[in-house]
């Protein structure tokens, strides 16, 4: 089952009299369960993809559908609820809340949740156990490493059960080994059935991935090699 389509998507960005053509006639679709990789050189246009998939940012034009939905056909207020349904976002820079401890930047998408305050607290300790931080509830980000930092990102993500997670260079500000371990925690969240697409710039994430996208210029150049040449 398709759970994204993406078809004939541009994007423009205009600067005065210059335009910027920053996606050209994007296709692609990405099955439910898949772990796909959108790979490109710095200003290829992978992460405004991204955010175009996520529904943070209109296409110029085209088509972008969620599980069937058209989802840039929807107003505003029904986007961003499919946002909270569907998508779940991992950030390079982690988007921690500064004076908030893991527990509770990991409750805060279920704020509007209506579930009672012991069920945000259980199901966000239960993420965080998923991803290794058990021991770490009461910290804050600045008490954390930046791996830790990024497991409560990903608990964030998948605290209500999204079926799609998004990730912008999710290790892009972490060393190698801290790479793998959250790599590695991708990876059990796809074989537990979640579907998920990173943007990525090391090819070494690429051992964990079943599909490579390769953008260059603002167009598929690959979806079966790791290259763009």
């Amino acid at each position: 089952m398709v759970l994204v389509e993406i078809s004939n998507v541009t994007k423009e960005f205009t600067n005065g009299n210059k335009i910027t053509h920053a996606l050209n006639g994007i296709n692609i679709s990405v099955e439910a369960r898949d772990f796909t990789a959108l790979m490109g050189p710095s200003g290829s246009g992978k992460s405004t993809l991204l955010s175009i998939m996520g529904a943070l940012h209109p296409p110029s034009s085209g088509k972008v559908d969620i599980d069937n939905i058209d989802v840039y056909s929807l107003n505003n207020e029904r986007r961003a609820d499919l946002r909270s349904i569907y998508i779940g976002f991992v950030f390079q820079q982690f988007q921690l809340v500064p004076y908030l401890t893991a527990l509770e930047n990991v409750m805060l998408p279920l704020a509007i949740s209506g579930l009672s305050h012991r069920q945000q607290l259980d199901k966000a300790k239960t993420v965080l156990d998923k991803v290794g931080l058990q021991a770490k509830y009461n910290r804050l980000p600045n008490q954390l490493s930046g791996g830790e930092q990024q497991r409560v990102g990903i608990a964030r993500a998948i605290v209500n059960k999204p079926p799609l997670i998004l990730a912008d260079e999710p290790t892009g500000s972490l060393d190698s080994a801290t790479s793998r371990e959250i790599m590695d925690i991708f990876k059990s969240l796809n074989e537990e059935g979640l579907t998920v697409i990173i943007v990525t710039h090391d090819r070494s994430n690429l051992h964990h991935v079943k599909k490579v996208v390769c953008i260059k210029d603002g167009k598929i150049c690959s979806t079966e090699d790791y290259r763009c040449n």
